[in-house]
Parts: C-alpha cells; structure tokens; sequence
C-alpha cells in the first residue's frame, strides 16, 4: 500500500493483486471434510475466499499473490500427513 500526498489530499494505491485458483482437491469422504478445509484455507493471511466442492473434489481459492504464493497454499498443513487430503494447481481462473 502506497499513500501520495498531492494538493493536500492523500491518495491511497493497494499494490494487492488478486489471483483465483482452481485446486483438485484428493482425500475428502464427506461435506465435513470440505468445510474443515474451507475453514482452515480461510484462516490463512492472504487468502480473501474459498469455496471447497465436495462432490467435484475441487476447491476455487481467491487470495492476494503479495502476501500468500500458490505454493504456500498447496503446502498448507492441512494437506500434509497425516492428514488424507491432497491438493494439486489444476488452473488460474481469469
């Protein structure tokens, strides 16, 4: 974030840059698993929103790329043993 000062006004510039991703998500059984993940996903510094898709396996993460990589969400604890759950980047949505 960015503030100018011009003509005694502040002027406010977000550098935030929004990035929406589209993850396949292995390892749920139930709706319970995809809220656990949604809820944990939604905790983390960066990510703005997340829907998890039980039945398409699948979760759409939209989160800003200056504080938190696609990288550090597909290595989120909650995809680590032992838990059962993976994650893979199936695409970037635009």
């Amino acid at each position: 974030m960015i503030i100018f000062k011009r003509h005694s006004q502040a002027i406010l510039f977000s550098h935030n840059k929004q990035e929406k991703a589209l993850l396949g998500i292995e390892g749920m059984h139930c709706e319970g698993c995809a809220i656990a993940i949604e809820t944990a996903l939604k905790n983390v510094k960066g990510i703005i929103d997340t829907k998890v898709n039980y039945s398409r396996g699948s979760a759409i993460v939209t989160f800003d790329d200056t504080l938190v990589s696609i990288n550090d969400i597909l290595e989120h604890y909650i995809f680590k043993v032992p838990s059962n759950y993976r994650a893979k980047l199936v695409s970037f949505i635009s």
